[in-house]
């Protein structure tokens, strides 16, 4: 009895073999970002990305998926004010956008399963992960201009955001939940990456908000 339950714990929970399929995806496509609970204006930014899947429990039809990605994602703020300098009671007013277009590298893992349709001829794939941002800069300049203060203003003015030392953390937690749609070697995807945290500083500012993105990517099976 005990042999045959470890037979069929072979058979159907672990099928893993070497002939076990490993496409490697290219994707391209844009995201649309936002910041949660700020209302900002944004715009499409680029997004491309190399992606490999394992398949190693082909019986559940489950993979993993790993990939680097390099993504831009475009956003301002706009008519805001914040402190000409570091200590606002001393400062003048500085008024205009917030400029957070920003470029990153991302590094992403999945896990998945995939579902056949009209007979085998498309797949669905539902996928949940985690992935990490890494700043790499921003890609665009403050354009504002400066109210100056009396002295018996100066101190009273009520600022949008005050100036912070340090943008915070180097990289950036997301998690991120996906569909997919795939036909042959072609493949459509939709994908929303959630913020693990709010960042406190960004762009000099305490803005202290979380950013999050939308992805709507085509794909190619290399």
């Amino acid at each position: 009895m005990q042999k045959a339950i470890l037979v069929i714990l072979a058979i159907v929970i672990l099928p893993i073999s070497l002939e076990a399929k490993s496409p490697t995806y290219f994707k391209f496509g844009a995201n649309l970002s936002y910041l949660r609970h700020t209302e900002g204006k944004n715009k499409p930014g680029i997004c491309l990305e190399i992606d490999k899947y394992f398949f190693p429990i082909r019986a559940f039809n489950g993979f993993v998926g790993v990939g680097l990605g390099y993504t831009i994602k475009r956003l301002k703020l706009e008519n805001k004010t914040w402190p000409s300098g570091m200590e606002p009671e001393w400062s003048d007013v500085s008024i205009g956008d917030i400029p957070l277009d920003r470029s990153y590298f991302d590094f992403a893992a999945k896990v998945g399963c995939s579902f056949s349709l009209f007979r085998n001829k498309a797949l669905v794939e539902l996928f949940s992960g985690a992935s990490l941002s890494f700043p790499i800069k921003y890609l665009s300049y403050f354009a504002d201009s400066t109210i100056f203060l009396s002295p018996d203003e100066r101190g009273k003015y009520k600022f949008d955001y005050l100036r912070c030392e340090s943008e915070g953390a180097d990289k950036y937690v997301n998690w991120i939940l996906g569909i997919a749609l795939i036909y042959k070697d072609f493949g459509i995807e939709m994908r929303y990456d959630r913020a693990a945290s709010a960042q406190e500083c960004i762009r000099g500012l305490n803005i202290n908000d979380a950013l999050d993105s939308f992805r709507l990517l085509l794909r190619y099976c290399l």
